[in-house]
């Protein structure tokens, strides 16, 4: 029997089954009682669950990133499924398949790397090129680069995601180089390639997918700068009009201010950057909403806080005849 995961399961299953505790709370009833407010995942994803009529005691007995064997019902609740639990008990970690807990991206990693490497030894700026390199020929950065999430839900949440958009967005920005002359090719390569370094420190991805106290205190635009403006000073001689620019890039690319970035993108490869990776983002998000639909035949997903409404996932090529 093949074995269902956690957005397998739509309103109405029973589900008997071990999941990882990603957040937990105990809160209190209108009516006194108190009930665990809980988020549930695996590598499909999460899903929030309530266990009514609740005790300090079974709240003490677990805490986030604990294994628990969990038995409730899938309920729908404001247009998202959640979990009515009726136990939950702590499980043993030797009964744990950590495969299951953790996403993976299913692009192979070689590939991608070696196209971002590619791109590196084409950049004829010499201070870019070496800036490039001193991160990308350093083993230990580029093993966390290759693991690292994008994101821990709205795009690429899963292991080898960054890697995965980073590679993504740089065969774009390089396809929109060939009818586009006016931009700064070596400058957008760089910028494509170095815009979410910070992501190897603002996530953890051990057993979960979470962002770091670094991560939640300062967030990957500020590490990223960082990062870039430690390796440059390594570099003698390294433009400083030039390391401006290109910590524009990375400090602009959300592209307004309610999304984090403290700088809106005013140079013509910023906003190229920001307009890349925000079309790059958008399509693998659509993508996940049509892989954690469990009804095959679904025309609409679930409610999307990325786009804030539900999305039509149907494929044209899915549309019955007469639609």
């Amino acid at each position: 029997m093949q074995k269902r995961f956690l957005l397998d399961f739509q309103e109405g299953d029973a589900v008997t089954q071990m999941f990882l505790v990603s957040r937990s709370q105990l809160r209190t009833a209108s009516n006194g009682s108190s009930y665990i407010d809980i988020e549930l995942c695996d590598k499909s994803g999460k899903m929030s669950g309530k266990l009514w009529r609740a005790t300090k005691e079974l709240f003490d007995s677990f805490k986030p990133q604990d294994f628990v064997q969990v038995r409730g019902v899938v309920e729908k609740y404001r247009d998202y499924r959640q979990l009515r639990i009726d136990s939950i008990i702590p499980a043993r970690e030797s009964a744990v398949d950590a495969a299951d807990f953790m996403p993976v991206t299913d692009k192979p990693i070689e590939p991608m790397l070696k196209a971002i490497k590619d791109a590196i030894a084409s950049v004829e700026s010499e201070p870019l090129r070496m800036l490039l390199q001193a991160f990308f020929n350093d083993a230990l950065f580029c093993a966390k680069f290759c693991s690292a999430p994008a994101a821990v839900t709205y795009h690429h949440p899963y292991i080898g995601g960054l890697l995965e958009h980073t590679s993504s967005v740089l065969e774009m920005g390089l396809r929109l180089l060939d009818g586009r002359p006016e931009l700064d090719r070596d400058l957008l390569v760089t910028g494509l390639i170095l815009h979410d370094i910070g992501k190897i420190e603002e996530f953890e991805y051990d057993r979960a997918l979470r962002y770091s106290d670094r991560g939640k205190l300062i967030g990957h635009l500020v590490i990223g700068s960082e990062m870039i403006r430690e390796r440059a000073a390594k570099i003698k001689d390294f433009p400083p009009h030039l390391l401006d620019l290109l910590l524009h890039l990375v400090l602009s690319h959300h592209g307004e201010y309610e999304f984090g970035s403290p700088r809106l993108p005013v140079t013509v490869e910023a906003v190229a950057v920001h307009h890349i990776d925000n079309l790059d983002a958008k399509i693998n998000a659509f993508t996940q909403m049509r892989k954690v639909s469990a009804d095959p035949e679904a025309t609409w997903s679930d409610f999307s806080r990325m786009f804030q409404r539900e999305l039509y996932i149907r494929r044209p090529s899915d549309s019955p005849e007469g639609d």
